[in-house]
């Protein structure tokens, strides 16, 4: 079966417009945290918002689309250019596009909904119906780059992306694709997923013990953020045709369903486990790219499951203390950060966690400096959804 590679990537975070910004980011563990204003919340939130709006995008004016549609060419724009696939040299009909997002266009729903209580039905844009369809975020991006192959929006809560990613990777594999558009965008920093998520009191305050709030911390806590990324999938075969430069290769992948609760997850972990021995196997692995936010119930099956199948050797990041936990997009974005790790050799390092946590569990506490082989990133999603993916340098 023909490998599954990367040929380009492209990021947009709360501070991060391109992939060198986000290596910056990684390398040196620098935080993005911001402090939010909740309207309903006398204290003041952490949380990652975008701050550009991207209207234009290569000088294309895009304005009229959903923010999340916006966002998501945006940084599919970068991987493309990345991947030398902007010109018209490609099969069109051969290039899909799959993202995976777990709010979808809720911030658009959100601003429409406010703007006719203010107005009324009657001001309603014609643009409105489209606007307001998730669908419309991979429309958006396959019109855009003008891409007829088949394309997908998937909605897997926190696994959304990673979901994509492999979803993409099975196109390419049984020939119906050369090409895919694969990754997640969430925009879900707004008053009604703050207001469910403060319901729960799980959202960080700017008045919490911000230094052991991070992954594996204390606070039983997370830090919503916004974030778009984008991978190129395609064929080894069909990469090395068009002479592309190769970033890593999508080695292996599962998911599963704990299947007990929309509003919970499995606490033995068994179900990660059988997964990620599935994919694991016997590769070594150099990281493990943890989802880890902060909220006990997944940290807590991540430890449980990285000490079953691990030995101490195998070390543990999560890269959620820099940028907060993006939802959907999440996983992508530790796909990102591990592609880094191939190209510029370095772990990233885990901010704003239990420093005691370090002593007996092999947490990267500051950035090591060493050739990267293998990642395994690990995703857990609201209702029970489980995936991982194992990314390697070479095949």
């Amino acid at each position: 079966m023909n490998n599954i590679c990367v040929t380009g990537y492209g990021i947009i975070t709360h501070k991060v417009e391109n992939s060198i910004d986000f290596k910056n980011v990684l390398e040196k563990g620098i935080c993005l945290w911001q402090n939010y204003p909740h309207p309903y919340q006398h204290e003041i939130l952490k949380a990652a918002v975008i701050e550009n709006d991207y209207d234009t995008v290569s000088g294309q004016r895009i304005a009229r689309y959903p923010r999340a549609a916006r966002l998501a060419i945006a940084a599919a724009h970068e991987a493309l250019e990345m991947a030398d696939l902007l010109d018209d040299q490609v099969n069109r009909k051969r290039i899909g596009v799959v993202i995976g997002s777990s709010c979808g266009v809720i911030f658009e729903i959100e601003k429409t909904m406010k703007e006719t209580f203010k107005r009324g039905l009657h001001r309603l844009r014609p643009t409105t119906v489209g606007a307001l369809n998730n669908n419309s975020i991979t429309t958006a991006i396959s019109s855009f780059f003008r891409f007829h192959g088949p394309s997908f929006t998937i909605s897997n809560s926190c696994t959304s992306s990673i979901d994509a990613i492999l979803l993409g990777k099975m196109l390419i594999e049984t020939g119906q694709l050369d090409c895919c558009i694969v990754g997640g965008i969430d925009t879900a920093v707004c008053d009604i997923v703050m207001g469910g998520f403060l319901k729960l009191n799980l959202l960080l305050k700017d008045s919490s013990n911000v230094e052991n709030s991070g992954p594996f911390g204390e606070s039983n806590q997370f830090v919503l953020s916004e974030g778009a990324g984008i991978l190129l999938l395609e064929s080894q075969e069909h990469a090395m045709k068009r002479g592309a430069k190769i970033f890593g290769y999508v080695e292996r992948g599962a998911m599963s369903q704990d299947a007990v609760s929309i509003f919970h997850s499995d606490q033995s972990g068994n179900h990660m486990i059988s997964i990620v021995e599935k994919v694991v196997g016997d590769q070594p692995i150099t990281y493990i790219n943890s989802q880890a936010l902060g909220l006990k119930e997944n940290d807590q099956i991540e430890e449980y499951v990285y000490k079953k199948i691990f030995d101490p050797n195998v070390l543990i990041t999560s890269i959620k203390g820099m940028i907060g936990h993006a939802l959907g997009a999440s996983g992508v974005l530790q796909c990102i950060s591990a592609l880094l790790s191939f190209q510029y050799g370095f772990i990233p390092p885990t901010i704003h966690t239990k420093k005691s946590k370090t002593k007996d569990f092999p947490i990267v506490a500051s950035t090591i400096y060493r050739q990267v082989d293998r990642v395994l990133i690990t995703s857990h999603g609201y209702g029970g959804n489980n995936s991982c993916l194992l990314l390697s340098r070479n095949m």
